[in-house]
């Protein structure tokens, strides 16, 4: 995929997000955030191990 259609895509899945939330309430917004935060690296083509790479966030932020 080229790297301008993949930064369209992430875009869209974010204001996606946005305006979801903007017109119901989440119940459980971390893992709506988890969620959104791999389609997002599966969009841009990262190959990582998804559950590795949130837990160094979560420890980067101190959690």
């Amino acid at each position: 995929m080229d790297d301008d259609l993949a930064a369209d895509l992430v875009f869209g899945l974010v204001e996606g997000v946005i305006l979801t939330r903007r017109s119901k309430s989440i119940p459980d917004v971390e893992a709506y955030a988890c969620a959104g935060a791999d389609a997002g690296v599966r969009i841009a083509g990262g190959a990582f191990d998804l559950a590795a790479v949130r837990a160094e966030g979560l420890r980067l932020l101190g959690r």
